[in-house]
């Protein structure tokens, strides 16, 4: 299968830590891969770097084989990679509805030209639109729409954090703690619509996330991070039996 990721002898310093230290790694399109490890590890690091928010200090990134390292966030968005934060980054004042269709990348607000077209850019809004609506019935935000973002409860910002993904092209998407603090049962079903994302619109992900319990079951490759080095790799049914794994979480409870 085709990797959309290669990274290669990664290294990100802030001062005289060594927050990512020489992580080289491959992610094959259409595949879930999750970065676990303990806190400090480097794993949202990595997810920055890759996104465009850090400038590794050494080696490279390529994204769908072009070198994307050192590139500005806005510039690594348009090739098509979008990430998503651990706390919602939405627009507080903006209604739900509103807010899917600021994340919406075919947006004719991106361009002035389209001002200049007005078939194209009632097209493009007309499209813009049928995404939203398809978007907030798949996640069951539909009776939220006309709520202001600073009213929805902290299960549906995290849904609607992850619309950015669904209302974007983004082919490789990097979400950070996209389920942390919210029930097992919602939990579950974000990482149903993440397969489903997968499945039916062929994404990638890379997710940090905490809750082994819940997303072992959706990956298909992890790879352990500790001290900004890869543990170990492997897939799930693999890692979860290695004794590193288990030395990495419970040494901290029994020292």
């Amino acid at each position: 299968m085709k990797n959309i990721l290669k990274v290669e002898n990664l290294v990100k310093r802030f001062g005289n830590l060594r927050a990512v230290d020489n992580v080289s790694l491959e992610v094959p399109e259409k595949s879930i891969v999750l970065l676990i490890g303990p806190n400090g590890s480097g794993k949202t690091t990595l997810l920055n770097c890759i996104a465009g928010i850090y400038k590794p200090d050494e080696g490279r990134i390529w994204f769908n084989g072009k070198d994307i390292t050192g590139k500005k966030p806005h510039e690594i968005v348009k090739l098509g990679v979008m990430k998503t934060f651990q706390i919602p980054a939405v627009f507080s004042s903006l209604s739900t509805a509103e807010n899917l269709l600021v994340f919406y990348r075919g947006n004719p607000g991106e361009k002035l030209l389209n001002s200049f077209f007005k078939k194209k850019w009632l097209r493009d809004e007309e499209m813009a639109t049928e995404k939203m609506v398809k978007t907030l019935k798949m996640l069951e935000l539909a009776s939220q729409c006309n709520r202001r973002a600073n009213e929805l409860s902290g299960g549906q910002l995290k849904l609607l954090e992850y619309s950015k993904i669904l209302m974007s092209d983004a082919t490789l998407c990097l979400l950070d703690e996209p389920v942390g603090s919210i029930n097992p049962v919602l939990a579950n079903k974000i990482f149903t619509y993440i397969t489903d994302a997968r499945n039916s619109m062929g994404k990638t992900f890379i997710i940090v996330e905490h809750r082994l319990d819940i997303a072992v079951k959706y990956a298909d490759y992890i790879y352990v991070l500790v001290n900004g080095k890869i543990l170990c790799e492997g897939k799930p049914e693999e890692v979860l039996k290695r004794k590193e794994l288990y030395d990495v979480y419970l040494s901290p409870l029994v020292a």
